[in-house]
């Protein structure tokens, strides 16, 4: 049968390959609907990314987690639920997005506190116990942060990074462990600091104990390549990760207060087909945090960006459907044309294939055969023509 039809097609190749070009011109027409409609919203949002990030100096395409743990009172109830979201947030939650990762970051910090010059502590101290004010001293507001990678993202302006663990030292009236911590220029003006000197973390309590010395032994800025995505507090003074973790939240009165999870998309990866898996993908995180101790907010900033896009696609769609509907009616009747000058010249040999034995089962077999044959290259040469047709069409800017 097989040789049957390719003689066939052979016989009648002029009306066959007409056939052949009408079906593949509407195969491209009514691909060429969804390629472009999804090309030129892709095209439209990445333009609208770029266009963000130039005017804002903020990157467009990032996820973010955010723990709450301000009302809970147990510092230690609090470190166990951050080293929980800790192991889940990028395994899971953040790969959800179908874009690579190219740039993540944890931060972790505390409250603010009280900061003094190590040499004026003992005159706080007496002040505190005869409950009376800091005004024999100079203090000042020390936001405490570690994040996981900051010597990747900063470079530095003075001195020298901040080393893990604590170090002894003893220089003129001081003796006693301190913890190396980095701050920006901005926090060394604001607060006057001094590179190299060693301050004392305290309370604004009565009763109050110090809490810990730390040493500012480098001023760092933020890598300009990294501006878009990360930037440091004015206040901050920065310990080096593990160590924070690990030993400055078992120091008294330091316990976590907020923590963060930043991730940043490449988003020329993004494919408008992904829209929707991105939006399920917020959407099952919303449902993971609420069922695990609803502890984290997360923020996806191009959510309603998406929404909305999905919504403008639908719109898109239908109205260039509208426009090559005249088109496809055209092709249509010249498709329904040529397979009827076909059929009027094969009348004969239906006729004869009839007087020979053939059921019209074999005929019709025969006949259908042939049609999935030219459908088959139809659909297999129409979308490559679909895909020059959006070419065609998306050339202009």
């Amino acid at each position: 049968m097989f040789k049957l039809i390719i003689r066939k097609m052979i016989k009648n190749k002029w009306l066959v390959l007409s056939l052949i070009v009408g079906c593949i011109l509407a195969v491209s027409v009514v691909g060429a609907i969804p390629m472009y409609s999804d090309g030129i919203l892709q095209r439209m949002l990445i333009k609208d990314f770029e266009r963000d990030q130039e005017i804002k100096d903020v990157y467009p395409a990032f996820n973010k987690f955010e723990g709450i743990f301000s009302n809970i009172q147990d510092p230690e109830q609090k470190k166990k639920l951050f080293d929980y979201y800790d192991a889940n947030v990028e395994q899971y939650m953040a790969s959800n997005i179908p874009m690579d990762i190219i740039v993540g970051y944890r931060t972790v910090s505390t409250p603010n506190r009280i900061f003094l010059d190590h040499r004026e502590w003992p005159t706080l101290l007496e002040e505190i116990l005869a409950k009376k004010t800091f005004k024999t001293v100079s203090t000042g507001k020390a936001n405490s942060y570690a994040v996981d990678n900051l010597p990747d993202m900063v470079n530095l302006v003075q001195g020298v990074m901040y080393s893990p663990g604590t170090t002894y030292v003893e220089t003129g009236d001081f003796k006693g462990d301190v913890y190396d911590v980095v701050i920006t220029s901005d926090a060394m003006q604001r607060n006057r600091y001094s590179l190299g000197s060693i301050y004392t973390l305290t309370l604004n309590k009565d009763n109050e104990e110090f809490i810990l010395n730390y040493k500012i032994v480098g001023v760092v800025e933020v890598i300009e390549e990294m501006t878009p995505f990360f930037y440091m507090d004015f206040y901050g003074i920065y310990f080096e990760y593990d160590t924070y973790l690990n030993s400055v939240l078992q120091e008294n009165n330091m316990s976590l207060n907020t923590c963060e999870w930043y991730y940043a998309y490449d988003y020329y990866q993004f494919r408008m087909s992904d829209s929707q898996s991105v939006l399920d993908g917020v959407e099952e995180n919303l449902h993971w945090i609420e069922n695990n101790y609803g502890r984290l907010q997360q923020t996806l900033s191009f959510e309603s960006t998406l929404s909305d896009y999905i919504a403008r696609a639908t719109k898109l769609s239908g109205l260039l459907l509208l426009l090559v509907i005249p088109v496809i009616l055209i092709i249509g009747f010249f498709v329904t044309m040529i397979a009827q000058l076909i059929m009027e010249q094969e009348n004969n040999e239906i006729a004869m294939l009839e007087s020979r034995g053939a059921s019209r089962r074999q005929i019709f077999s025969i006949y259908f055969g042939e049609s999935v044959a030219i459908g088959a290259i139809s659909y297999a040469l129409g979308l490559g023509g679909a895909l020059f047709m959006t070419r065609l069409i998306g050339a202009s800017n």
